[in-house]
């Protein structure tokens, strides 16, 4: 394999997705990675619920910054029955 970079196999690299994740804070983050962190954040959760009302937390934590990779929702975290996805039109205060 020509080409491929040598893994150490003396280091766990299970935990550097964990470090990068601690390191990326929403201050740092512009509308494009809010909304692509939003979407692969929650891509999967409760996908029976169809409602367009957007959880009032979820909204909170991005306008106060609290929003991030380990945030969980107070309402139940995935089990939250309201959208944890940006409303249409929705524009990041700086």
């Amino acid at each position: 394999r020509k080409g491929t970079e040598k893994v150490d196999l003396f280091v766990d690299h299970r935990n550097d997705a964990e470090k990068e994740k601690d390191a990326d804070r929403m201050d740092d983050w512009d509308q494009e990675k809010l909304e692509s962190v939003v979407k692969e954040k929650h891509s999967g959760e409760n996908q029976n619920n169809k409602t367009d009302i957007v959880c009032k937390h979820f909204l909170e934590a991005v306008e106060k910054r609290l929003y991030g990779w380990f945030w969980v929702c107070p309402s139940g975290g995935n089990e939250c029955k309201y959208r944890h996805a940006l409303p249409p039109g929705y524009v990041l205060k700086s």
